[in-house]
């Protein structure tokens, strides 16, 4: 027989430490000191983690092709375009010219310009909300993304006009600090 103040058999496998005596419960976790801290902690890193994947989600659907803005473009606009605009200064002497190359769709706008007068080529445009005007021109501004030769003006606003089977261009823009403005008309492509 063995006394009351000797360690009691453990079946074989079972894990030491605490274990509650038998029939009885272990304690309750909310009951802890920490408790508190546990489910701050825990709270806080899954808002973390749903923050983190909301993000991540559209940043991807964002770079998912045909997962575009969608635009107002009005038909009468949408389609292909290409053509030459004559810029001036702002003495309104004209300086030389520019070559423009642009697709207007619901779903994309994309333009691309080049100047042998100018010395550069594909000069990329990322086009910011094109909305359509009340006197019926189409009006956005743009950022230039992709500039080889460093020379084109990194921004500027657009205003399209629609003729029977043309597009009048007016681009306003700042060259080396001085707004110049650029005018041509853009066919078909």
């Amino acid at each position: 027989m063995s006394s009351p103040n000797e360690p009691q058999h453990q079946p074989p496998g079972a894990p030491g430490g605490y274990e509650p005596p038998h029939g009885v419960a272990p304690p309750n976790p909310a009951d802890s000191p920490n408790y508190g801290i546990i489910m701050l902690v825990c709270t806080v890193s899954l808002a973390f983690l749903v923050v983190v994947a909301t993000l991540g989600g559209m940043w991807y659907w964002d770079s998912v092709p045909g997962s575009a803005e969608k635009y107002d473009i009005p038909p009468r606009f949408q389609g292909s375009w290409s053509g030459k605009l004559t810029q001036y200064a702002p003495d309104r002497t004209a300086v030389g010219t520019w070559e423009l190359t642009i697709t207007l769709r619901d779903d994309s706008v994309t333009a691309k310009e080049s100047s042998s007068a100018f010395g550069y080529d594909n000069c990329v445009w990322e086009v910011h909300r094109p909305e359509p005007v009340d006197d019926g021109s189409l009006a956005f501004s743009y950022t230039v993304t992709k500039d080889p030769d460093d020379k084109c003006a990194p921004t500027g606003d657009v205003l399209l006009e629609r003729s029977s089977d043309a597009l009048a261009i007016r681009v306003t823009s700042a060259v080396e600090g001085e707004e110049t403005v650029s005018r041509g008309v853009l066919d078909p492509v």
